[in-house]
Parts: structure tokens; sequence; C-alpha cells
């Protein structure tokens, strides 16, 4: 038995720890921060104590008992390790929170330490620590060339350490000084079992390990964040990393319309990031507002919009090249999105715009009512319902706005969809004690009522 990230998510479901979009970001910053601290052993020996259970269930029991006892003060031995992976799960958890709620591609390093996550009482002991990051889009010749200066980089400087990013990896890469080799480690080859935690490579081969992480051919687009000691961060420091990007950060009409092999480019990411002025500078240099992910079916403006950069939206959708009602694979659109997402300013924005269709469905069958009921807009579902909302959609597992209002109870929704001034009595019994709110989709209501403020209730946008 060893560690997968399979279990990782598994334990964290079991001990109900929200990772939110994923582990990777938090995955990274701890190992890190581990990195910097000289506590790489440790952070290993916490993967092993996760892959040594056979189930997830049984060392969530474990932990939760280790918890009672060392608040009840009868710990045992063997209970500080326990919960050393809770502290490693929740430290997770609390990164992406920190680092989403304000969406910050830099590393918030002060914040991890108020709230004493795993390894930052060590990162404090050297000083803290600081990231630089850069989005970049190049060909593999000139990655070759990044990676051969940023090895030189890593040589004078051996206490650093990268995390590079696609539009949806992530991985960590650090240089050994004493064997001239690379190291690096990609959360999302951790789906087997396995007990290596690092991939070694020479120079020469890490541009095709790197490229063939972000599934990459001849064009990769990563965001690189340089991670090192606070103390080290000065003028002449940042300045040598921007020599080592050399080029490759330059926006020019070249590198505005460069996509990588699943069809997007700079303009994604820095619509992804909420970066305005780079955005409108690389539409200025000829980007196209259409780019696609083949993956995803994602574009500038859909990930602009799922992050709550109302700006990138509107300047995304004044060109006239984007359709506003245009659906990704998962068949959301901008105001199905923005209501998934509670960004009530967008929704707003969208919903007076002309042309908006109302009444497109997601893959569940939810409409933009559906969901807006559920979080309990009262008046943009009066506005919704001036622009043709259809009361009568009926999605498979919830049933029609009508029901989902009844089922949270929400009175006022309900007059509204009704058209009454009062709640009249519309359980219109099909079966003794029985309505039709609680027929169509009960499991899912049911749970709807119990939670309605969670998203990841709301059904895949």
């Amino acid at each position: 038995m060893a560690f997968s990230i399979t279990k990782l998510v598994s334990l964290a479901a079991e001990l109900e720890i929200d990772f939110g979009v994923g582990p990777c970001l938090g995955f990274d910053a701890v190992l890190a921060m581990a990195y910097l601290s000289d506590q790489q052993d440790a952070w290993s020996s916490l993967l092993d104590r996760i892959g040594r259970y056979k189930t997830m269930t049984s060392l969530a029991a474990h932990i939760n008992e280790a918890r009672l006892r060392v608040g009840l003060g009868k710990g045992k031995d063997g209970d500080k390790k326990l919960l050393s992976i809770y502290s490693f799960l929740v430290s997770i958890a609390k990164i992406n929170s920190l680092q989403f709620q304000v969406f910050q591609s830099s590393f918030m390093y002060q914040e991890y330490h108020q709230e004493k996550l795993v390894f930052t009482h060590q990162t404090q002991e050297k000083g803290g620590l600081r990231s630089q990051e850069e989005n970049l889009v190049m060909q593999k010749r000139e990655a070759e060339r990044l990676f051969s200066n940023l090895q030189q980089f890593a040589k004078d400087s051996p206490q650093i350490c990268f995390c590079i990013e696609s539009h949806d990896h992530d991985i960590f890469l650090c240089y050994n000084t004493s064997t001239g080799l690379w190291q690096l480690t990609d959360i999302n080859d951790f789906e087997e079992e396995t007990n290596d935690y690092y991939l070694e490579y020479t120079r020469e081969e890490l541009t095709e390990a790197v490229f063939a992480c972000f599934n990459d051919e001849e064009t990769s687009l990563m965001k690189i964040k340089l991670i090192g000691p606070s103390a080290i961060f000065n003028t002449t420091f940042l300045s040598s990393f921007k020599c080592c990007l050399s080029n490759l950060g330059d926006m020019d009409e070249v590198r505005a319309q460069m996509i990588n092999a699943d069809g997007v480019g700079l303009l994604y990411m820095e619509a992804f990031y909420g970066n305005l002025d780079k955005v409108k500078h690389l539409l200025s240099l000829g980007a196209n507002p259409g780019q696609t992910s083949v993956s995803k079916g994602f574009d500038p403006a859909y990930v602009a919009c799922e992050n709550g950069h109302i700006d990138i939206v509107k300047a995304l959708l004044s060109t006239g090249q984007r359709d506003i009602n245009q659906q990704a694979n998962n068949g959301t659109t901008l105001l199905l999105l923005a209501c998934y997402n509670k960004h009530w300013h967008i929704v707003r924005y969208l919903l007076s715009y002309e042309g908006i269709n109302v009444n497109l469905v997601n893959k569940d069958g939810l409409t933009a009512l559906h969901l807006l009921i559920i979080n309990e807009q009262t008046e943009l579902c009066k506005l919704l319902l001036e622009l043709g909302a259809d009361k009568n959609v009926l999605a498979p597992e919830m049933g029609t706005p009508l029901d989902v209002a009844e089922v949270i109870n929400n009175q006022q929704i309900t007059a509204l969809l009704t058209g009454q001034e009062s709640i009249g009595d519309r359980n219109l019994l099909d079966t003794p004690g029985t309505s039709i709110a609680s027929n169509i989709g009960g499991e899912l209501l049911a749970t709807i009522k119990a939670d309605r403020n969670s998203q990841h209730l709301m059904g895949t946008v």
C-alpha cells in the first residue's frame, strides 16, 4: 500500500475537509514550505502515513479518535502523528480558501503563518518566504533555453524552488545542487499508488518532462512562480530572475496569438487571474477572445466570469467576437456560471445585455432561475421573470423552479412564482402526505433544504 491523490481526496471527504477546486495549489504550497524549511522528510512521512492505510474510512476514524482523546487530555502514543495528518489536510484546504478568497496568485505566506498552518513555524525560523511569478507562452526550443537559465540561477541561489502552473495543472520543481538533477513533483501523477514523490531529470530531459505534464506538444502556456526566503527577495535578485526569462515574458503580436495544444494562450491565463490591463493589451495585439479550451470548452470570458472579474468579462464581450449565450462542453453559459458562483454583480450586468437567453440549461437541466431560487435571490428572480424566464422548466432531479422554492420554504419566492400575494396550499397531494415537490428529485431537494448555501449542492454547471 502507498500514497495516492485518490486517498488524499477521499480522506479529506471522510473528515469533511473541503479542498474547494482541488488540492493542487495547497499541496504545492505546503511542499514549498517543507522544502525551504528543510522538512522534506517530514512531508514525505505524512504521505507515507496516509499510504499505509488501505481504506480512508478507517484512517479518518483513527484521526477522529485521536482528536477526541487529545481534546480530553488523554492522548496516546501515536496520536500526534495522526493529528499531523489532519493538520496537513486542513492546511491544504485553508491555503486554497485564502488564495481564492481574494484571488491572489502569489503565496500569502503571512496569512499561512497567522493561521499556524503546517511547516509555517519552521519556515518562519528561516525568515519566512516570498514568491514572484510571470505568465509565459513559449515554443519548446525556447523552454530549453529557459530551463538552462533557471538552472544557473538555482545554482547561484540554492534556497529557491518553483511552482509551475498551466491553466489546469500544477507541478513543483527544485534543483538539487549535490546531484545536478532537477526534482519534479506532479500531484496529478499520484493517481496510482506510489512511494516515489520526486522524479529526477537532467536539464536536457526537463523540458520534455514539463511539456508532458501539461500535455503540450510544441507550445506551452505556463505561470512560473519563483519561491524563496524573504531575505533574498531584493531588486538584484528579482532582476536576475527576469533575466532568466529573457524575452519570454514580453507581450508582442506573435506571443499574443500563440496557443497551446488545448487551444488557449496568454489571454486565457490573464483573464483567469484578473489582470485587466494585460487582457486589454493582449486584445490590442490581436489575441483571439474566442480561444477555447478543447478539453473543457472554456474561453477567457468563461474563466473571468467564474472568478468574478466583471471588468474583464465586459472587455471581452465588448469585442463583439463572443456570443453571450455560448455554451461550454458542460452546457453552462456566462449567466449560469455567474449564478452558480454567486457573482451577483455579474448576473446583473449580464441581464442588462441585449440578446441574453435566460432559459438555457446546464447538463443537469438547471436554469438560471433554479440557481437564483436556491440562493434565495428574490430581486434577481423578479428581474429574470420580467425577461421571460420559464417558470415551468423541469430539471430531472430538482423539478420546476416552484418545486425548489417550496422545498427551501421560501414563501416570498413561492408567491412570486404563483402570482399570489400570500401562499396558498400547493402541495396538490397525489398520494396521502406526498407533495409534487417531495416526489421530484426528493433526495437532492432534501439535501438543498438541509444546506442550501453550499455551492456543491447546486449540480455541476
